[in-house]
């Protein structure tokens, strides 16, 4: 672990804080189906109502009426550092606070596109 993310974090900890995990409000495909699409990032399952993900208006996956499956944002990078998967994603995330602006750049309709967001803390 990072040392900035342990001084971070031990201050917290010694208060008796609960600790404030910066998110986005997502819930992801699974890695392995990702891979199994052609796809390399953290494609979007699931965007939670009022979340900063929601509110900078991440698309997530769906399903039409005849069954066929619409791809939600696939997030590639983050912070300028390339997401080829969850753990990258998480990486990114640890070494900012609550209230960072992060830059994400995803594949939306195979089109990239850059979104700002302000993290929030999660429960």
């Amino acid at each position: 672990m990072p040392v900035d993310i342990v001084n971070r974090i031990v201050p917290q900890l010694v208060r008796g804080e609960k600790l404030k995990k910066p998110g986005l409000g997502i819930r992801w495909v699974p890695e392995y189906a990702v891979s199994r699409l052609g796809l390399e990032g953290v494609l979007i399952l699931e965007v939670t109502p009022g979340s900063p993900a929601d509110k900078a208006g991440l698309r997530p996956t769906k399903e039409d009426s005849f069954g066929h499956l619409i791809l939600g944002d696939l997030i590639v990078a983050a912070d300028g550092k390339p997401v080829r998967n969850v753990n990258d994603l998480f990486r990114v995330l640890d070494a900012h606070e609550v209230g960072d602006t992060i830059r994400f750049t995803m594949v939306r309709n195979n089109r990239p596109a850059d979104v700002d967001i302000q993290l929030q803390a999660l429960p």
